[in-house]
This record gives C-alpha cells, structure tokens and sequence, in this order.
C-alpha cells in the first residue's frame, strides 16, 4: 500500500468518526424529554387535555413514557400538588395525554414544548362562551368587564375589577397556548381601562367576547393593556 493510499484511508476514517460523533451529539441535542409514570397501578391515557376526554388506555406504574409536547388543561391533584399541565406521550403502540400530575419528569414545569392547541372545553365552559357570543351587540356594560364576565359565569360581586380577580386567582393563570371556550382573559391595569385591568370570555378560536359601548368579538389583542393570561373559574356557569 503506497503512502499516498494510506493517507487517504486515514483521512477517510478520521472524517467518518467525526461523522458518528457529530450524530451521537446531534441525537443527544434532539432527543425527546421523557417521565415516569408515578401513579398505581396506572395513569389514564386520555384523547385530549382533560379529564372529560376519551380513555385511551392505561400505562402502568413505573413505564417511562417519551414527551412530544405539553397542554394545559383541567386541574388534577397528585403527590406533589395540584396542575393543569398535561403531557402528550406514547406507549404500546397508542399516543394521548396523561397529567403531569402523575407522571415524574423532575419538575413541576413544562419539559416539552407547547402542543399549540387549546384544551376541550368542558360541557359548562362551552355554554359559557356561548352565552357571552349571544350577548354580542347589547350594551350597558360599557366599563363593566368584571361584573359582565361574573354575570356570563353564572355569579355576581365576587371581584370588585378586573384585576383584583386576576390578583386572586394568579396562581392558576396560563400564559400559554390559545384560551379555550369560556375562559376568563385578563389584561393589566393600564390608562385605557381606568388601571383597573381588563377581562374577557374567549371563544376558544383565538377571539374574545367583550364588554365596551356595545358587547363585540375581538382578537388577543387589547391596545394599550399588557395580556396577562387565561384561567378556567370554579363557577355554576350556564
């Protein structure tokens, strides 16, 4: 073998380890965030974001399940507290969402990223957002958000503004994914609305039912009011 020949092999060979430890690096870089599954005997897999939806199966205590993404969705209570933060997985061949409540990943935080779809309104949410679209075009309500979202939930005087209701239930507001049907929407305290904040129902379609000289529809967006982000309340609703 010529010198020149061994030098091209060497070359060659250096360029394909190279090649594999570029892959093994890249595959380590990409790979999916995984959790175990801490509920027994098992975890519900479920079509959707929530408790309402569909069983798929069960996965059984201890499988290590991969995470594709995560949703926010009805609030479940496991050992280390109560969450809204649902992970979208697969196991035995089927893909659906388990609560994070019962699936340890080493955080109470998100591992995967948004899922970018809204979680399924519950039955009473739907016709929350139904009722507040059928009030578009009414007034009376103009300056009047908190008492307008309080009366479309079925309750009244139970936040004096806006953003004292947003103050109260903090802990529970979701700054992610798009609100679903009948959400509460809360924007800051800003010149526009008085500094008392701003709240609306949404739709669950990316618009929003709101108070102003007339109930209307609109987007996200609220000119001058930073958004604050979305909760489902614990109320009778319609």
């Amino acid at each position: 073998m010529t010198a020149s020949l061994k030098r091209s092999l060497a070359r060659a060979l250096v360029f394909l380890v190279g090649l594999a430890s570029l892959s093994a690096i890249s595959g380590e870089a990409y790979a999916a965030p995984t959790g175990k599954v801490i509920a027994n005997p098992s975890v519900v897999l479920r079509s959707g974001p929530s408790t309402s939806h569909a069983a798929q199966g069960t996965i059984p205590y201890g499988a290590q399940v991969e995470i594709h993404c995560t949703s926010r969705g009805s609030w479940v209570t496991g050992e280390y507290g109560a969450t809204n933060l649902w992970n979208k997985v697969s196991y035995g061949g089927r893909t659906g969402f388990v609560t994070d409540a019962f699936l340890y990943t080493g955080t109470n935080s998100a591992v995967a990223p948004d899922c970018g779809t809204a979680p399924a309104p519950s039955d009473k949410a739907s016709r929350v957002g139904d009722y507040a679209r059928s009030m578009v075009g009414q007034t009376g309500w103009n300056g009047w958000c908190e008492r307008w979202v309080e009366h479309v939930w079925g309750v009244s005087g139970v936040h004096p503004s806006a953003y004292a209701h947003y103050r109260a239930v903090q802990g529970q507001v979701n700054r992610s994914g798009t609100p679903p049907k009948g959400a509460v929407v809360f924007y800051g305290p800003a010149a526009i609305n008085g500094n008392y904040g701003h709240v609306m129902i949404s739709l669950g379609d990316g618009t929003y039912v709101t108070t102003a000289q007339t109930i209307r529809v609109v987007n996200q967006s609220w000119p001058g009011a930073p958004y604050l982000g979305w909760y489902m309340p614990n109320w009778p609703g319609r």
